[in-house]
């Protein structure tokens, strides 16, 4: 002790207590002695002490003496080329490391190839090491902890399990798991397809992690949407068939079918139309460890329709939900909401974890109400609002007439009073939600099933559609499903490989559907030419549309370096779409269509007098990917370079790319200089539509250039 203070007060510069020990080699005090040489030539600014016996210093009776550092140095001497050298930065006030450098040689990548000795001059590892070191000091006055360089410089080096005797008086395993935690907060998978910091990651990224939705009480992604920079929305709820009407960075069509929405890394639009999924009550947030969100063109990793951006939701593991040698087998979590109009709204997550390892998991969500009936809301051109049935009524139960179905005169109350249609618009719901997996180790097998009925809301105006009449459908449903399994695997340190198989299905359901008030409602009293005929009921115009999608997709993972990372993949798709459309099939009139069978008894587009078979269209899609990014000056700069190749028998081959150029030129100041493709490729409805339909048409195509500068 007496030692450290005389030390501490020998001189006025900022003070270093250096340690070397050897590791998995010999002790080499020549080495030790040239370090010693390289550090006190470069370490001008500094007060250095070595010491070559272990540390076991007492931080308690020097508190006013703890802004010195201590700096522990290992090597790691090689036959015939330069050691492997390993340095941690301790602050003993802290009681924690708050940065670490590494200098190893690679042998992995430098097998096989014909090196000789003297290429690898011992004395410039040596002095490289020293300027290394001194950078470190000099760009963290503050001495912040620096967990990026702990991770890769310490806890992902053999060194670091070498270590067995205390430095400090410090918990490493604690210290250990809570540098991972901060890490992994960090840190983002979709935009490189690989796990890599924000700050690094060659796109724009925003990531809502678990604490933030529960800190926020988010209930549906429109939420956690509206607090996004970059999103618009005409509407917050559904509205219609189609979802919320949003837009990104002023890109949007109807039901946005140019974001990709996806649940762990698979994508989870309509298949038939494209449209977004899942920004309502027919989602539950509960099991979601986080939400990342790419602002910009994503085709070149994930193909078609990343184009305006990309939603990945990310469900929790097993190591989410149970600490690390924790005990317990059971988690569960629920939530019960009531409100207004009698909306109730449960939702609920278990978990169960096997001594094996096996983890079961089930979330759920159940929200119903009837709504405000969108009674008392501003309608000043009365769309809702003091609204009359028409006094005539055109129906076509009994043939044409001169050539034309004819219009009979509506009914009337006593008096020849005109039927008012009853004010607003039905905004019932009722939203079930389910998603399971069970998961060992790398092995995942996932599902979800949802269902949605609701109102079509102000989706059309009630002077031309019963909006809000009671036993008169004026509903959407749509259901599906999502089956998939994951498995990764490791081959030695530096080759990864995750398995995707999967399927899903997407489904307009026969229960949407509406009435018309001009045309085939009901008539008590139909006369045509002066002859009354028998009473014709409300026909309902009713949608049904079933589409599959099944696939598989590998991604193979290889470091060539510590500064390179090289990935690949394919993807392989087969998908059945079913058209719903005027003209397409898949829309009846007056009666209820068959869920088993394609054939529409009373097509809407013979009005219901005939039969018709809803088109169904069958297509295969092919890609491949390849990206690289390499990283340079100490790892605070890095470039990716990555294209893919689509085929799909719809449009054909597309080609998209990105590049971008990312770096930490000064303390916390990180910059990124982007440029991103993507492509949308078009629906069944754009390219087969009677009216407005085009077969011929390419793939809409986007090129965007983009800078960030951030803090």
């Amino acid at each position: 002790m007496l030692f450290i203070t005389s030390f501490l007060q020998a001189s006025d510069k900022k003070d270093l207590l250096i340690h070397f020990r050897p590791f998995h080699s010999a002790s080499n005090r020549l080495l030790e002695t040239r370090i010693k040489q390289k550090l006190e030539g470069i370490l001008k600014d500094y007060n250095i002490q070595f010491r070559n016996e272990a540390l076991g210093v007492e931080t308690k009776d020097t508190e006013e003496n703890q802004n010195y550092l201590i700096i522990d140095i290992s090597y790691k001497t090689n036959e015939s080329f330069p050691p492997d050298i390993y340095a941690q930065i301790y602050h003993p006030k802290n009681k924690e490391i708050i940065d670490a450098i590494s200098q190893e040689i690679d042998f992995e990548l430098i097998e096989g190839i014909e090196l000789k000795p003297e290429e690898f001059e011992e004395e410039e590892r040596l002095e490289e090491f020293a300027k290394r070191l001194e950078v470190s000091l000099k760009v963290n006055p503050k001495r912040e902890k620096l967990t990026y360089n702990i991770i890769e410089h310490y806890l992902n080096r053999p060194v670091s399990s070498g270590k067995k005797e205390k430095l400090i008086d410090v918990d490493r395993n604690k210290e250990k798991k809570e540098a991972y935690r901060l890490l992994e907060e960090n840190q983002v998978i979709t935009a490189s397809r690989r796990q890599q910091a924000i700050e690094e990651s060659p796109a724009k990224v925003i990531v809502i992690d678990a604490k933030t939705i529960e800190e926020r009480a988010y209930r549906t992604l429109t939420e956690v949407l509206q607090d996004v920079n970059g999103f618009d929305f005409s509407t917050f709820y559904d509205s219609g068939e189609y979802t919320t009407d949003v837009i990104l960075r002023g890109i949007g069509d109807v039901g946005q079918t140019q974001i990709l929405i996806m649940e762990d890394g698979i994508i989870q639009n309509d298949i038939g139309n494209g449209w977004m999924r899942h920004m309502q009550y027919d989602i539950s947030l509960i099991d979601v460890k986080r939400i990342e969100i790419i602002l910009g063109p994503g085709s070149a990793l994930y193909g078609a329709n990343a184009y305006a951006g990309l939603i990945n939701i990310i469900t929790k593991r097993s190591k989410d939900i149970y600490k690390e040698n924790s005990s317990s087998k059971i988690f569960s979590e629920t939530h019960i909401d009531y409100g207004s109009f009698q909306t109730k709204l449960i939702e609920s997550f278990f978990s169960y974890r096997f001594s094996n390892g096996l983890n079961l998991r089930l979330a759920g969500r159940y929200m119903e109400t009837p709504g405000d009936g969108g009674k008392g809301r501003p309608d000043p051109g009365n769309y809702f609002n003091n609204n009359y049935e028409p006094d005539k009524v055109q129906i076509n139960d009994y043939g044409k007439f001169g050539g034309s179905e004819p219009s009979v005169e509506n009914d009337r109350y006593p008096g020849g009073v005109r039927k008012k249609i009853k004010d607003g618009f039905k905004t019932d719901k009722e939203n079930v939600f389910i998603r399971g997996a069970i998961q060992k180790e790398e092995f995942n097998f996932g599902f979800t099933i949802w269902d949605l009925t609701e109102g079509l809301g102000s989706y059309v105006p009630s002077y031309e559609y019963f909006t809000n009449t009671d036993d008169i459908p004026y509903t959407k449903r749509h259901n599906g499903y999502f089956f998939h399994i994951d498995y990764g695997f490791n081959v030695g340190r530096k080759f990864s490989s995750l398995i995707k198989l999967y399927t899903r299905n997407t489904n307009i359901h026969p229960d949407t559907g509406f009435v018309y008030t001009y045309r085939y409602q009901s008539v008590e009293t139909p006369v045509i030419n002066g002859v009354q005929y028998p009473p014709v009921p409300d026909k309902v115009k009713e949608y049904h549309a079933q589409s599959y999608l099944s696939g598989y997709q590998e991604q193979f993972n290889y470091d060539l370096s510590n500064s390179n990372h090289l990935i690949w993949g394919m993807q392989l798709e087969r998908v059945i779409r079913a058209a719903s459309g005027d003209e397409l099939g898949g829309i009846s009139l007056g009666k209820r269509q068959n869920l088993r069978s394609t054939i529409v008894e009373k097509s809407w587009d013979s009005r219901g007098l005939k039969s018709s078979v809803a088109a169904m269209f069958y297509s295969t899609n092919a890609a491949f990917y390849i990206q690289d990014e390499q990283k340079f000056y100490d790892n605070q700069y890095g470039i990716t370079i990555g294209i893919r190749r689509d085929y799909d028998t719809d449009y054909g081959y597309v080609w998209t790319a990105r590049s971008g150029l990312v770096g930490n030129p000064i303390k916390n100041i990180y910059f990124k200089l982007l440029y991103g493709e993507a492509f949308k490729a078009p629906t069944v409805f754009q390219f087969y539509d009677e009216v407005r339909g085009n077969a011929f048409l390419n793939p809409q195509k986007i090129k965007t250039y983009e800078t960030e500068l951030s803090y």
